[in-house]
């Protein structure tokens, strides 16, 4: 008696075509963990894992799953994809070449439920970041207040004002929210001056307008603009995705790239950089030497939201782009 089953949910989604069982679903990396259970370590360690005679050449198995290690009666292992888009089986046989004991379909994750899952975290993810911005915002507003009321009183009293920079980096996680603003916009770390603030209220306008944009995604695949032969993705490659109002039938359209990027993490923030695209003409991925050009450059605004979202961050998504001086953390 074995079983396959979901190494995060191991009691509840068990894999297979039975009763209360489910086909395993490959992610867009390719990559599944998978944990096999038999009723005793004598018959797990009799199991010979593989994919199917049929499946052969469409995935692998790797012994180990990251996270997880081997138990008596428990197996972890992860399925490879080595090529796309097509179902195929795992077994567990009864030694090599035996009666199968347990049976596990795997079937590609729908691309629409990746499109879907971006956009949900990419909603998430900004939402997150204005609730942070706007605390910050206050605590600004609050610790200045306080420094005038205090000025004034301690001028007739001898009690020193508060200092609003202490203050305010006293609060948790707003050491690391002053220094990504002021490194990816441009602008003085000093909380208490006029170009801090206004890119503070300048870029939680532009969180707001971004989180107002509609979906509006296309899975686009390698056709149109996401094809291999138009001009700059032959020159650059096939990009993660591509955005213009004048896009049909929809304004965003997602390239195989997206789908095979190594995280969900990197889907959301694709999401994120692509919808300022379609803030107008001058929103482009070009270099940033000043607040104005940072605040036009698609890719500066969506690497704030990752690194305030993601805490501990000192890289984009996929690694790249890493922070050369790290960002406080968390």
């Amino acid at each position: 008696m074995a079983h396959f089953f979901d190494p995060a949910d191991p009691y509840s989604k068990h894999y297979g075509s039975g009763a209360g069982e489910k086909p395993g679903k490959l992610p867009s990396s390719g990559n599944l963990p998978v944990g096999l259970w038999a009723s005793d370590d004598v018959t797990i360690s009799s199991l010979v894992v593989k994919p199917a005679p049929a499946d052969a050449a469409r995935i692998s198995l790797n012994a180990g799953a990251a996270g997880y290690a081997d138990a008596p009666g428990v197996r972890f292992y992860t399925l490879v994809a080595t090529t796309r888009g097509e179902a195929c089986t795992i077994e567990a046989r009864l030694g090599e070449g035996g009666p199968v004991q347990a049976s596990m379909p795997v079937a590609w994750e729908p691309r629409q439920d990746v499109m879907d899952r971006a956009w949900d975290d990419h909603i998430r993810a900004v939402q997150q970041t204005l609730t942070i911005l706007r605390k910050l915002q206050a605590d600004i507003n609050s610790g200045m207040a306080d420094d005038a009321a205090r000025s004034a009183f301690g001028t007739l009293a001898g009690v020193p004002p508060l200092d609003t920079v202490t203050v305010v980096n006293s609060q948790p996680g707003n050491p690391r929210n002053i220094a990504v603003i002021s490194r990816y916009l441009r602008v003085s770390s000093d909380i208490k001056s006029p170009e801090f603030r206004n890119a503070l209220k300048k870029l939680i306008e532009h969180l707001e307008r971004n989180l107002a944009m509609p979906k509006s995604l296309r899975d686009a695949g390698l056709s149109g603009i996401c094809s291999p032969t138009e001009p700059w993705n032959a020159a650059n490659g096939v990009p993660f995705a591509r955005s213009d109002k004048g896009l049909a039938p929809k304004k965003t359209h997602l390239c195989d790239t997206f789908f095979n990027a190594p995280n969900d993490r990197v889907r959301r923030d694709v999401i994120t950089h692509e919808l300022f695209h379609l803030f107008g003409p001058e929103y482009t991925d070009h270099s940033v030497h000043n607040t104005a050009e940072a605040f036009t450059n698609p890719h500066t605004v969506a690497s704030i939201v990752n690194r305030l979202v993601d805490r501990t961050a000192q890289a984009a998504a996929d690694g790249t782009d890493p922070d050369l001086t790290p960002l406080p953390s968390p």
